[in-house]
């Protein structure tokens, strides 16, 4: 639920940058539409191309200064909804569909005679497939074909002389507009199955270096894995003035269990204390497999007495523990706690410490817990 969160707020953030670009890109499209029919309007007062009926003011107003003044308006509409509202990011999406919309619709009614500008109406179409809502590419290709439709209808009407070309044209240009939905919507898609597949493909990678990082047949983390979170926890245990404790367990005559019973008796031995570990595992604890029959527990900001009477109602429970394919044979394992009290210590000096602790239980009869003390050492 926290990665899905997260992947929602990057995605709601990516879609802002892009609606932010594709605003400013807005502008630059303004001015470049505003310099093309000036230079088109001057051209057609020079070459004396006006309507018998119709003054270079009227022109101008008609066909340069209503349309900018249309596009402008829209596009600060949505730089104020985009930086001033707090409408959600879906709607903010659905209103620069529309702003473009509209730069398309009073475009193509400006400029009617030229049916090949009525194609921008494809632009807003494309444009919501950005975002990949299908829904979204659905009311996008619905209103742009309507708004097609309006402006086919007017400059069919405004055309002096109808022949089937004409028609045809426009035809062809419903066609491609439907064309460039699918297209859309067919890219929708394909990005949803990509999306799907990368994310499996995580998902499966981060299973794997997740198995990497564990012992085989235990699943408790390995060697390697335990040695990185140990210099890891040191460092933060310093930083925030915390407790952290170690504990190093080594099966007491595990050689004798193997050379006896076999070693597929002894990996069931290894299994149960595994087991055990798992189900005594609180949130602040790391566990993992040392070597061998050594196993580690690391106690994050746990005091030195509560890590002690941990282990202690452990050791007591897996001395407990029948196996059944070793009749009348007790297992019991030795354990050394350290605690990270020095300044110069680091991960092995702390694990070498441990070792010492756990090497005096084993001197001292075993199936014990022995602290270490620097006195001693």
């Amino acid at each position: 639920m926290y990665k899905k969160g997260v992947m929602k707020m990057e995605s709601q953030r990516l879609y802002q940058q892009f609606r932010r670009t594709v605003e400013k890109s807005a502008w630059i499209l303004i001015l470049l539409i505003f310099i093309i029919e000036v230079i088109v309007a001057v051209l057609m007062i020079n070459e004396q191309l006006l309507d018998v009926n119709q003054t270079p003011l009227e022109y101008s107003l008609s066909y340069v200064v209503l349309p900018t003044l249309i596009n402008m308006e829209c596009a600060a509409v949505y730089h104020y909804i985009e930086f001033k509202t707090t409408f959600s990011e879906s709607k903010k999406n659905y209103f620069l569909i529309l702003v473009f919309n509209t730069f398309c619709l009073s475009t193509s009614l400006v400029h009617n005679a030229l049916p090949l500008i009525s194609l921008s109406f494809i632009l807003p179409i494309f444009l919501s497939a950005i975002f990949g809502n299908k829904r979204m590419t659905d009311r996008s290709f619905w209103l742009s074909f309507i708004s097609y439709i309006i402006t086919s209808s007017v400059g069919i009407y405004y055309t002096k002389q109808l022949t089937t070309m004409v028609y045809l044209n426009y035809t062809a240009g419903a066609i491609l507009v439907c064309a460039g939905y699918l297209i859309a919507k067919n890219t929708i898609i394909y990005q949803k199955k990509n999306h799907d597949v990368l994310i499996s493909f995580n998902e499966r990678q981060k299973i794997m270096i997740e198995e990497l990082k564990k012992d085989s047949l235990t699943q408790l983390y390995n060697h390697q894995t335990f040695y990185n979170e140990l210099n890891e926890q040191i460092q933060k245990t310093r930083l925030n003035h915390q407790p952290l404790v170690l504990a190093i367990i080594d099966i007491d005559d595990f050689k004798r269990v193997n050379d006896t019973f076999g070693h597929v008796k002894g990996d069931k031995v290894l299994l149960e204390l595994s087991n055990l570990m798992k189900a005594y595992k609180q949130d602040n604890m790391m566990l993992a497999r040392y070597g061998g029959e050594e196993f580690c527990i690391l106690f994050e900001n746990t005091q030195l007495h509560d890590a002690y009477s941990f282990m202690e109602k452990m050791r007591l429970d897996f001395s407990h523990i029948e196996f059944a394919e070793m009749p009348s044979t007790r297992i019991t394992f030795s354990v050394g706690l350290v605690e990270l009290t020095s300044d110069a210590d680091n991960a092995v000096s702390l694990v070498e410490k441990a070792d010492l602790a756990m090497y005096q239980s084993k001197k001292e009869g075993k199936n014990k817990i022995t602290v270490y003390q620097e006195n001693s050492a």
